[in-house]
């Protein structure tokens, strides 16, 4: 499924690049669609017609009849367009800690965090639980 992803991003990010008119659309389709069952597999549910909102706005395109994005789903968007957009560019610790900072502005909240460890300690990820918002 990764890999699915990781090809979806660099066929987007690729036709994006050379000029292609992708079909506005469709375009807002695909990535709101991308965003919300990649929230929902990290137990997150994120209204699909606010993630729709962001996404238009992120994109330029106008998003006046659409309902307004929340703060944390502005964030989710710009952290998976960015990471959709450049996959190209290595992933530096400093993006990883503006994505954290986006998702977490108020700071380090234990109840609300769960570390993954990887086989190196200091490779260890931080992943937001679920709201229920």
């Amino acid at each position: 499924m990764s890999q699915v992803r990781l090809r979806q991003g660099q066929l987007l990010g690729g036709l994006l690049t050379l000029g292609f008119d992708l079909n506005v659309e469709a375009q807002l389709d695909a990535v709101t669609l991308e965003i919300v069952k990649t929230s929902e597999i990290a137990g997150e549910v994120l209204k699909t017609d606010q993630v729709r909102s962001s996404v238009a706005r992120h994109l330029g395109v106008d998003n006046h009849n659409m309902p307004a994005a929340s703060r944390e789903i502005d964030a989710v968007v710009e952290m998976m367009l960015d990471a959709t957009f450049h996959y190209q560019k290595p992933l530096l610790l400093e993006d990883l800690l503006g994505w954290h900072r986006a998702q977490f502005p108020e700071g380090y909240d234990r109840e609300r965090v769960l570390v993954i460890p990887s086989r190196n300690l200091l490779d260890s990820f931080i992943v937001k639980f679920g709201s229920g918002r």
